[in-house]
């Protein structure tokens, strides 16, 4: 899988696929009963103007965004997520796509864009 294809995919197959169940379950609670806090953030969502509430989608907007733009920082190795101070504990990922017949891609980082800047790219 080529970067553009995989970067697209995390962000609609997660990112967007949050949003709108997020969106889904403020508007009707799933669950069997649904819980106390998700029956309350559900009456206050559907309480509110219909400005707040776009207003509340563009907030869940951003902190997807920014949440996969650190995420892929991370898979892109810019961003340590070790709290070590010993420097031997500090390592690199590395994402490989691998094809049921034996193809594989490093999808991080590489000589060609990273995958964080793809992901900005595909917001602009």
């Amino acid at each position: 899988m080529i970067k553009e294809k995989f970067v697209l995919a995390i962000n609609r197959y997660v990112g967007q696929n949050a949003i709108k169940n997020t969106i889904e379950e403020l508007d009707e609670p799933i669950g069997n009963p649904p819980t106390s806090e998700m029956l309350k953030l559900s009456q206050w969502f559907r309480n509110l103007e219909p400005s707040d509430r776009a207003n509340v989608i563009r907030v869940m907007k951003e902190v997807t965004e920014s949440t996969l733009f650190g995420f892929f920082c991370v898979l892109d190795n810019v961003r340590i997520i070790n709290d070590s101070e010993n420097e031997s504990d500090h390592g690199d990922f590395e994402l490989y796509y691998a094809t049921q017949n034996g193809k594989k891609w490093l999808n991080n980082p590489g000589e060609d864009a990273e995958l964080h800047d793809l992901f900005k790219a595909i917001g602009e």
